[in-house]
């Protein structure tokens, strides 16, 4: 038996800028591994071709009947990297321009006391290409809240 995976609702609350988190790799403190990031934030079919090798590279080899079992998660601080977003202690916030709120969809488990997220977006109307990424809260997490506010989504743990 496969996981129960429950609808997270999307609060539309709206939120200050100001609050929003921005990544900062102008500054002179900014470390090789940031700007690496960036590099690959800003490739975006890199990156894309990297998660699909390593998805097919996971699955490749084991038995079709299983492939949902087989799929990996990945790590928040990955997700934020994908998508261009930010993470702190306790949000994760993705930007999405040109994706409306419908077209996103949240669902969260909580697995072996861990809460995993697993995100699903449909670029348009067509169920065609969408994207989904599962995902692992920090440990101590809290149940999370999901927030959507001026086309950006806000996850709090």
């Amino acid at each position: 038996m496969g996981m129960e995976w429950q609808p997270l609702h999307l609060e539309s609350e709206e939120v200050d800028e100001k609050d929003l988190l921005k990544p900062n790799i102008h500054s002179l403190s900014t470390s090789p591994e940031e700007l690496h990031n960036a590099f690959f934030d800003q490739a975006q079919h890199l990156t894309e071709a990297i998660s699909n090798q390593k998805v097919i590279t996971e699955i490749s080899g084991k038995n079709p009947e299983h492939t949902n079992q087989n799929q990996k998660m990945i790590s928040i601080v990955s997700i934020a990297h994908e998508f261009n977003g930010a993470v702190n202690e306790n949000t994760l916030q993705i930007p999405f321009k040109g994706i409306s709120e419908k077209n996103v969809n949240i669902e969260y488990t909580n697995i072996d006391s861990n809460w995993a997220i697993k995100l699903s977006i449909n670029p348009s109307e067509i169920e065609q290409n969408q994207i989904v990424r599962t995902f692992l809260l920090p440990k101590m997490a809290n149940e999370p809240i999901a927030n959507w506010s001026s086309n950006n989504l806000s996850i709090k743990f």
